[in-house]
């Protein structure tokens, strides 16, 4: 079986599914485990930013020495001066070359502490699957306790925990706000992944990083010479801080790609500073300063999470179809009519978030008719969401009575998911399929498509996919999914 289902995506294959599950559609719970999450993933970059900050900073001292003894050579060309100044690190000496090994050690040794409490977490999840609250809550406590010890961030965890409990004040859990932030993460997920999928590589790329690399090395030297007073280290800020903004606003007109790289630089300077104030030596300015580098830390996490609402408004399918309390103003409000439709050659991602508007809104017939516009434009890449709910809307469940029916339901059902290259995937027609397959007494395959829809089928279902392991003998995983799920 060819099954492009479990496309890995963390939150829509792994977080989403895993919270919806062991939930069952309870807030109170999702809710919760929202919460343990956010925690999880907070204390895991207050460990990479400080713990690993601390690891690599020898590296960038040792950048910054080969910079200034940059600056110092060409400015000896230029002035045609025979003598000038190299520093020379302290730690360079005869046992450089077993530092510098230990330090690569030390790298390893670090990484492997950084993931280890994940990978038993991972490996709990996948081969032991206590699919149940209680059991999920345990693990993302521990791996949050885990982590805590290993790295010795106490203050820092204590920190986010009361940061979340102020934060729960004002937004008691169970009104669905903390759950909201995983769907919106899983619906900006979608747009990358299929955004990364469609790219077209820039040949101009290479020549673009040569160039930001000559543009740093130019500026950081003429800042140098203008500004000898304020040293190697302002030159080199002022220049970085140029290059990166040149690097986000230039270049690609993709909105996905300028919020990333927005993230990505906002993210390294947020790290940095946060860093400096912690190490600012008066205890009197640490705490306004670091006051001050908080709120507008904040005011730009705002920024960028109003950016990314946008981009999830313009080009999600899975916000029009899956978000439960989406605005029906926004819905007429982004419906265009359909007859602008069949004249207008709009792109096959309007198209489609076209049909998903009409789908959440009841307007079946119109939905019909775009799906045959869809068809008849030959696109592909929405082609299993298009053609499965349409299957969706002319299904009738009496059909599994029918050993006829059943083969024609399965020839179609097969036709639908063998499709190839695929932007969303419908768990319920894999379930479907499983069922249909099963009523035809093809139990081995029943199996592999009832293990790909576990995290969504009903009670029946998974009766059926006991069954369907006993009819073949296998009673331990027979066992298993009765116990675990």
């Amino acid at each position: 079986m060819e099954n492009n289902f479990l496309d890995f995506r963390l939150v829509n294959n792994l977080l989403l599914p895993s919270i919806n599950y062991v939930s069952k559609n309870d807030l109170k719970k999702r809710d919760f485990l929202s919460i343990l999450y956010g925690i999880l993933f907070l204390i895991f970059a207050c460990i990479f930013l400080v713990v690993v900050y601390q690891q690599i900073k020898p590296f960038i001292l040792q950048l910054a020495v080969e910079f200034a003894n940059l600056y110092f050579i060409i400015d000896a060309i230029f002035s045609g001066k025979r003598e000038f100044l190299q520093y020379v690190p302290s730690t360079q000496n005869a046992d450089s070359l077993k530092l510098f090994s230990e330090i690569i050690f030390d790298e390893l040794v670090l990484l492997f502490k950084m993931l280890f409490p994940m990978i038993i977490s991972l490996v709990t999840m996948f081969l032991f699957k206590k699919q149940n609250f209680e059991s999920k809550v345990f693990i993302a406590i521990s791996t949050i306790l885990i982590y805590t010890l290993i790295f010795g961030v106490y203050f820092q965890a204590a920190l986010i925990i009361v940061l979340f409990g102020i934060l729960i004040i004002f937004h008691p859990i169970g009104n669905g706000k903390y759950y909201t932030v995983v769907q919106y993460l899983n619906y900006f997920e979608e747009i990358l992944y299929n955004w990364w999928g469609s790219r077209t590589k820039n040949k101009k790329s290479i020549k673009k990083i040569i160039f930001l690399i000559i543009l740093f090395i130019t500026m950081s030297y003429c800042l140098f010479r203008l500004f000898p007073a304020l040293g190697v280290d302002f030159s080199l800020l002022l220049t970085l801080l140029v290059v990166f903004i040149i690097w986000v606003y230039t270049g690609s007109a993709s909105k996905e790609m300028k919020l990333l790289k927005k993230i990505f630089i906002y993210s390294i300077f947020f790290g940095f500073t946060l860093i400096g104030n912690l190490e600012i030596g008066s205890d009197v300015l640490k705490i306004p300063v670091l006051f001050i580098t908080l709120f507008f830390a904040l005011d730009r996490i705002i920024a960028l999470s109003k950016e990314m609402k946008e981009i999830i408004v313009e080009k999600s399918i899975l916000y029009y179809y899956e978000y439960e309390t989406i605005d029906k103003l926004l819905l007429i409000k982004e419906l265009i009519n359909i007859d602008i439709l069949h004249e207008v050659d709009v792109t096959e991602l309007e198209l489609a978030k076209q049909i998903a508007i009409r789908i959440k809104l009841g307007l079946y017939q119109e939905v019909l008719k775009l799906s045959d516009i869809y068809k008849n434009r030959e696109f592909k890449n929405y082609r299993q969401f298009v053609e499965g709910n349409i299957f969706f809307l002319t299904f009738d469940e009496t059909t599994f009575d029918d050993a006829d029916s059943l083969k024609s339901l399965k020839e179609r059902l097969s036709n639908i998911l063998e499709l190839e290259g695929q932007n969303i995937f419908l768990p319920e027609l894999y379930e479907i399929y499983a069922i249909v397959l099963f009523k035809l007494d093809q139990f081995n395959d029943a199996i592999e498509y009832f293990k790909d829809s576990i995290m969504y089928m009903s009670e029946e279902s998974r009766l059926m996919y006991i069954e369907a392991c006993e009819q073949i003998g296998d009673i331990k995983q027979a066992e298993y999914i009765r116990r675990n799920y």
